[in-house]
């Protein structure tokens, strides 16, 4: 019966341990540096989207002064994020317009906070890749 037994080891030594750590902690840095890097791109990707909404919005609101409000496809409006419909009476009275949110866009004040955001999330981005190169 005792050739059935398997002996397994009842200490690991602190190199194999260390080995473990390190190789771990270098994992960790390259994940740490991939979500900087995707965030990052995101973050691009986000903006040049804004920038798309609004020219996308005001050609619509193009269209409809040249073909009538009315007569705007539903799928068109699918991508309008700052264009309302207003529909009064039976509903034959359509009429489309940009929202007040647009107009907030070009507020100093606003331009400013999403400024002091962006600054305060590029350093802790920053911040972030440094402790991920300490610790390599």
């Amino acid at each position: 019966m005792s050739d059935n037994i398997i002996t397994f080891p009842g200490h690991i030594n602190a190199e194999k341990l260390q080995y473990q750590i390190e190789d771990i902690r270098a994992q960790l840095a390259e994940n740490f540096e991939e979500v900087t890097k995707y965030y990052i791109a995101a973050r691009d990707l986000e903006s040049k989207s804004n920038v798309l909404q609004n020219r996308y919005d005001n050609l619509v609101l193009k269209l409809a002064a040249d073909i009538g409000h009315e007569n705007v496809p539903l799928g068109i409006l699918e991508y309008c994020t700052n264009v309302i419909a207003t529909v009064e009476g039976d509903g034959h009275d359509i009429s489309l317009h940009i929202s007040e949110t647009v107009e907030e866009e070009n507020d100093p004040a606003l331009q400013a906070l999403q400024q002091d955001v962006r600054v305060t999330l590029d350093a802790l981005s920053k911040y972030i890749q440094g402790i991920t190169h300490e610790l390599l």
